[in-house]
């Protein structure tokens, strides 16, 4: 009775593995107006360069930073390229917001 239970319980463990191999997690990433500027953004996401960390990139057009921020404070986004001015002024604000990478000089 404990083999199989203990065989029921490697199978389970085993099903689970490949069933997250199968499903790999989504990682949305907004984009403000997508240019030519976002190709390295789209390129990633349509090229499926997400799938050797287990990620389904998605990417967002959005129309301006407010509405990107927005939409990352809702969750509804995982990340988004977007101006730095709109992240300083949420989390001067006390939003949980952090800024990755910033071009400003």
């Amino acid at each position: 009775m404990l083999w199989r239970s203990l065989l029921s319980a490697i199978v389970l463990l085993a099903l689970a593995g490949v069933s997250q191999a199968q499903s790999p997690k989504v990682w949305r990433h907004g984009v403000i107006e997508p240019k030519s500027d976002a190709g390295f953004v789209m390129t990633a996401s349509r090229r499926n360069f997400g799938d050797k960390f287990g990620l389904k990139l998605e990417t967002l057009s959005l129309k301006n930073g407010q509405i990107a921020l927005k939409a990352l404070l809702a969750g509804e986004i995982d990340s988004a390229e977007t101006g730095a001015g709109e992240a300083i002024i949420a989390a001067s604000a006390g939003a949980d917001v952090k800024i990755i990478g910033c071009n400003w000089p």
